[in-house]
């Protein structure tokens, strides 16, 4: 289960995020996906889908400031409150951000990027919940994987990556719906949530050169609880008390 932060305001090392106007908050997902990206990126163009609260956007930015990055987000509330988190930064100058879904912004844009980074809709079966935007936000008929993959034909360099995180049945997936367009899955790494317990994300990489797969996993926290210095190590650049 994604470890979800309800505050209407999330302090992270050297940016905030304000989340009062959009239903999907600050979760571990986005930390991880963002943390781990970052860690392997390489290029100076970068795409964030579907932003959010301008979390992952705001991570690499930080990480790479001397980056060109696009952040797009179909939810006009998000949209709002992704643009004023990353207005208040101090990279704002680095972030374009626009009020897109990702069809449109293939057929529009003629840029490439070396980078796509996604934390996309996952439960590609019913699944419900009582808040309508959160569940948009999380429903993949709202942006099917298939066009997750088209994207990266369209948008990516040649050698462009694409870094994904997904719940590990939706992640067998999408591996072999991308292997079966020409993108491969070349380092997974195995999210367990606490000591004992299954995976239940798994982060990607992907690019159009097929390679023997690095798989490892990280472990978020022990059996008491506390977080471990794998997670720590990873988001230590973010989290104000790591």
């Amino acid at each position: 289960m994604e470890f979800c932060f309800r505050m209407s305001a999330f302090q992270f090392k050297q940016f905030t995020i304000y989340q009062d106007k959009t239903a999907m908050k600050v979760g571990t997902d986005g930390v991880l996906l963002g943390a781990w990206a970052a860690q392997r990126i390489g290029g100076s163009a970068i795409l964030d889908i579907g932003t959010g609260t301008g979390l992952i956007a705001l991570m690499l930015a930080q990480k790479f400031p001397a980056a060109a990055i696009c952040a797009i987000e179909r939810n006009e509330d998000a949209f709002v409150q992704a643009r004023e988190n990353i207005a208040n930064s101090k990279w704002s100058n680095h972030i374009q951000i626009h009020h897109i879904d990702l069809q449109d912004f293939i057929l529009q844009s003629d840029s490439k990027f070396d980078v796509l980074v996604c934390n996309p809709p996952y439960f590609i079966r019913g699944w419900q919940v009582e808040d309508v935007a959160r569940k948009m936000a999380r429903d993949a008929d709202h942006l099917p994987h298939d066009l997750l993959i088209a994207a990266c034909k369209s948008l990516l360099t040649a050698g462009g990556h694409l870094y994904i995180i997904l719940p590990v049945t939706e992640a067998a997936l999408f591996i072999v719906a991308a292997e079966a367009s020409g993108f491969y899955c070349n380092r997974k790494t195995n999210v367990i949530t606490r000591k004992g317990q299954a995976p239940k994300r798994v982060l990607m990489d992907f690019s159009a050169i097929s390679e023997s797969v690095i798989e490892d996993f990280i472990q978020i926290a022990d059996a008491e609880n506390n977080y471990t210095d794998g997670y720590k190590n990873l988001t230590s650049d973010y989290y104000l008390n790591f």
